[in-house]
């Protein structure tokens, strides 16, 4: 499995991240839904200043490898 990692949360939010451990992630994006069936990723609480995020893990629903197009997008915006 890649460090990139999609993780469903459980409000139901999808984050692209850096996996560093089982809960704690660096350079997160939330994913958005758009219209036509597109998907954007755009910084998770960019008004915030963080290196890590950490999760609780009781608010960690799953964690899976993103599919190679969204991984794609993640890398254009963190190399």
């Amino acid at each position: 499995m890649s460090d990139i990692v999609l993780v469903r949360l459980s409000t139901g939010e999808e984050l692209l991240a850096k996996a560093k451990s089982v809960n704690e992630f660096e350079d997160v994006c939330i994913i958005i839904p758009q219209g036509g069936g597109n998907l954007g990723i755009m910084q998770f609480l960019a008004y915030a200043s963080y290196k890590t995020l950490t999760v609780r893990e009781e608010h960690i629903m799953f964690i899976v490898e993103p599919k190679q197009e969204l991984l794609n997008e993640y890398q254009k915006v963190f190399g």
